[in-house]
């Protein structure tokens, strides 16, 4: 396990307990023929938007799939971010348009983490998003609606919204610059 797993864990722990009253009405969709190969991700599953209706077949934990990431290549990871990926898993949340990545180094550690959560309002996603950092944490204007990234000795997070939806981003590295990077792509994709 990497040294900056703990902080991960525990950055990732606050995004629900921000909203833990609308986290305990959302429901998570089980697609058809996906397996549990690996534990659920430590992110928070985001709730349906306004408008559409909850999925059919409900269940209480994300489901994690090896499989390509929705909003980013391997191949731009491994160079944005200069370690070789081995692997790349995806969970499927109950708005399945919104999934979360992992790009796994061939040790197993995790490179990049991308969590993507969808709250009832935008102001609830950017209080979460900037409930994720500290005072240590920088703020981030040009990404999306704007955020934080918080840069420690073992890891960078980068958490900004789009609308009502909260982006996460972790990379295992002590820079910002990849966070950022892969940030960029992501967003647009979310709106």
């Amino acid at each position: 396990m990497s040294r900056s797993a703990p902080l991960l864990l525990a950055l990732l722990l606050l995004v629900p307990a921000c909203d833990r009253e609308a986290r305990q009405r959302e429901t998570t969709a089980v697609r058809p023929g996906t397996s549990t190969a690996m534990p659920p991700d430590t992110g928070s599953a985001p709730s349906s938007p306004a408008g559409t209706s909850p999925p059919a077949q409900p269940t209480s934990e994300p489901v994690t799939t090896d499989g390509d990431c929705r909003y980013l290549e391997t191949t731009f990871v491994e160079q944005t971010v200069g370690q070789r990926i081995a692997r790349t898993t995806y969970t499927a949340t109950s708005h399945e348009l919104l999934p979360g990545c992992t790009f796994y180094r061939p040790d197993g550690d995790p490179a990049v983490d991308i969590t993507v959560t969808a709250f009832p309002t935008a102001v609830e996603a950017q209080t979460a998003a900037i409930g994720l950092g500290t005072p240590a944490a920088n703020p981030v204007d040009d990404v999306g609606d704007g955020g934080v990234v918080l840069v420690t000795e073992d890891a960078a997070v980068l958490a900004v919204t789009v609308d009502a939806t909260l982006l996460v981003v972790t990379v295992n590295q002590a820079s910002s610059l990849q966070a950022r990077a892969l940030a960029v792509l992501v967003a647009p994709l979310l709106s």
